[in-house]
């Protein structure tokens, strides 16, 4: 049964400047920590494949565009890095009070 946030003293009604406020507290977080890592993955792998073709025995001919393997190889490191950085970035914002109020997830006491 749903009850009324209303009710509790401390309880605001969300606006657009609530809303924009708290997305942009997330967004900037988010994006600098997803940008961080990925590009801490990205120098590493290039790294790699530094090392790999340093030492071939015999030259590799250039391919104008990476391998589907190797775009696999690094998409995926990539995309667990930046869900990561997105739920750092959540749980930051959740201890971080703003301006004139603070995000806070309350447990349901109804069940």
């Amino acid at each position: 049964m749903d009850t009324p946030l209303s009710a509790d003293s401390g309880f605001i009604e969300p606006t657009l400047e609530h809303v924009i406020e708290v997305w942009w507290a997330w967004f900037w977080r988010a994006s600098l920590l997803g940008f961080a890592g990925s590009s801490c993955i990205v120098v590493l792998f290039v790294f790699i494949m530094a090392a790999v073709h340093g030492h071939a025995p015999a030259p590799i001919p250039a391919t104008p565009h990476p391998s589907p393997n190797f775009r696999l190889i690094t998409a995926v490191p990539i995309f667990l890095i930046t869900a990561a950085a997105q739920i750092w970035a959540f749980q930051i914002v959740l201890k971080k009070t703003l301006k004139r109020f603070s995000i806070r997830l309350v447990k349901n006491l109804g069940g």
